[in-house]
């Protein structure tokens, strides 16, 4: 649909490798790509660079961006940039679900318990009567790439139902691995200095551990941003006027990763191998409340709404602490009732809402 609209060129094959001056020295006058073709055989011949001029520049090139580089070769200060990174890694494949198997959930998920345990797994039916299983480590305890260790580290996970279900079902593809999985912020609303025309959204301006199944959300929500931005630009100015839209623009993106980096980097802070920064005090009370909720949410349906909806950003994350999950986790810390079975068991729940396997943080 894209590639069908009359204003939009795509250009295959091609990368950005720097971004032009602008003689007025308050923007860039565009970018420099360089495209390859194919040559003989297997070999990639370079072509040059050439200059490919713009009014405005975006750069959504995720976790790859130079762009701080590229600033920075242009005489502009480099954003502030933090890295916090718990060492995960995660690894996944699919299966052939067996034929008349039977089970009471439909999805099984495995939770680590931090710091000590590192490990854990999703299992969950796809199109084509199929599996996804992806299995996660962390603090460097990756999940292996061959196959005897990936079904030894589906065996160890605190749970057996995972091994239980995979252990004699037929792999329909190779075990893939992901373990570039740090969060990193860039602050490019804290620069002394910014071009009036270059913007960073998505992952160039914040990436997070892809583990939360945060980033695309984000992403998405960042672009609705940039467009309320030029949207009020244009009110204000006169067309083709970008001054200010930079800073602004980035100080609004700012305001809608803050709430998932703050979220993503306490999770992983609870590792004591993760490296970068370091936890605050409320993110110590973080850990210690959302070890309630989670423990909630495996058998109280609409405690688990509120948490899965703010896992995908359907609700602002004070939700969390709304009187009635208060209540709900004051009431588990003074023992005031007693455990319910797990949600699975009652068919009208897990008919709306698949089951969790959970089990209890220690």
């Amino acid at each position: 649909r894209l590639a069908a609209d009359p204003r939009v060129r795509i250009l295959a094959g091609t990368d950005v490798v720097g971004l032009a001056a602008d003689e007025r020295n308050k923007g860039v006058a565009g970018v420099i790509i360089r495209a390859s073709a194919a040559g003989e055989g297997d070999a990639v011949t370079a072509r040059a660079e050439e200059f490919l001029p713009a009014d405005f520049v975006v750069d959504a090139a995720g976790r790859g961006s130079r762009a701080p580089r590229w600033l920075a070769e242009l005489g502009y200060p480099p954003p502030p940039e933090t890295v916090v990174d718990s060492f995960r890694g995660y690894a996944s494949r699919l299966y052939r679900i067996p034929a008349g198997f039977k089970a009471d959930w439909r999805c099984v998920f495995v939770q680590g318990a931090p710091p000590e345990g590192k490990r854990g797994g999703i299992l969950f039916p796809v199109e084509g009567d199929r599996w996804l299983l992806t299995l996660i480590g962390a603090a460097r305890d990756y999940p292996p790439g061959d196959e005897a260790g990936f079904l030894d580290f589906a065996r160890s996970l605190r749970s057996p139902v995972i091994y239980d279900a995979i252990r004699d079902a037929e792999p329909l593809s190779p075990i893939n691995s992901f373990r570039a999985t740090e969060n990193r912020l860039r602050q490019f609303e804290r620069t002394a200095r910014t071009p009036e025309n270059f913007v960073a959204v998505g992952d160039s301006a914040c990436a997070f551990n892809p583990v939360y199944g945060q980033g695309m959300t984000i992403a998405a929500m960042g672009a609705m941003a940039l467009d309320e931005t030029f949207r009020e630009q244009k009110r204000r100015r006169s067309a083709g006027d970008f001054d200010g839209l930079a800073r602004r623009f980035q100080r609004r993106l700012a305001r809608v990763n803050s709430a998932p980096w703050m979220l993503a980097t306490s999770e992983d802070y609870r590792y004591r191998e993760t490296e970068g920064g370091r936890p605050t005090p409320f993110t110590r009370f973080m850990h210690g409340y959302m070890d309630r909720v989670v423990r909630l949410s495996t058998y109280d349906a609409r405690v688990r709404r509120v948490l899965l909806e703010n896992f995908h950003m359907l609700r602002r994350p004070g939700s969390l602490f709304s009187p009635f999950i208060v209540r709900r986790v004051l009431g588990q810390l003074l023992g005031a009732r007693r455990r319910p079975a797990p949600v699975h068991a009652s068919p009208k729940i897990s008919r709306r809402m698949p089951a969790l396997e959970v089990p209890a943080r220690d």
